[in-house]
């Protein structure tokens, strides 16, 4: 069996997943094991992988039955709260970069030119 195949159908699966890191190591690390004792060595596709098991969606749904509701509910918190700081961030560096330009261009960077007549 090609070991990175199997990686592979694991990551698809770890997008979809919704639990703390360490949860979800566990997680991956059972479904690789029991990957590996019920294919045989004529898997050589992803899509073996998936026509055996399912779709990575599929896969993720049935293992995210056994995270607990409090564990997935502070982890979407925790999404939510990050996004609002990035946000935040992103709309708070804007404003500086308007003010500081405001400023710039108010006291600006006026050129003296010195008009000679001759005469």
């Amino acid at each position: 069996m090609n070991n990175r195949i199997v990686n592979q159908y694991c990551r698809q699966v770890s997008h979809y997943l919704i639990c703390y890191k360490s949860t979800k190591k566990l997680l991956l690390t059972g479904l690789k094991e029991s990957i590996a004792d019920s294919l045989t060595d004529d898997t050589q596709t992803l899509q073996d992988v998936k026509n055996n098991f399912g779709s990575a969606i599929h896969t993720a749904e049935e293992l995210q039955e056994t995270v607990p509701l409090a564990e997935k509910e502070f982890v979407l918190k925790k999404q939510k709260r990050n996004r609002i700081l990035i946000l935040c961030g992103i709309i708070g560096i804007a404003a500086a970069l308007c003010f500081l330009s405001i400023y710039y261009f108010r006291n600006g960077p006026y050129i003296s030119v010195e008009v000679i007549k001759e005469g």
